[in-house]
């Protein structure tokens, strides 16, 4: 799946640049791991991880082909309510 990221026009001659994930790593309090290639997949571990009740905070680390890499924490779960799907989250 590709992550597509937007630039200011007076930075970049595109208005939208796509960019290919290489690997996405996340890993819970309860030391689970999953190393997924696509965003679908990691939001189908993050479901299963759910359903188990071992999803609350989730570290991340998203590799791009361009060697950028996205790390941070993301909440599944904030007070009782879903927040952003975790592709909503590496994009903002």
């Amino acid at each position: 799946m590709e992550l597509t990221l937007t630039s200011p026009a007076s930075f970049h001659p595109y208005a939208e640049e796509e960019i290919d994930v290489v690997s996405i790593r996340l890993w819970n309090a309860r030391n689970a791991t999953a190393v997924l290639s696509d965003f679908h997949s990691t939001e189908r571990v993050l479901l299963a991880w759910a359903q188990d009740g071992a999803c609350g905070a989730v570290r991340f680390e998203v590799s791009f082909v361009d060697g950028y890499v996205l790390q941070g924490c993301h909440e599944f779960f904030h007070n009782g309510k879903r927040t952003c799907t975790f592709s909503t989250h590496c994009a903002a």
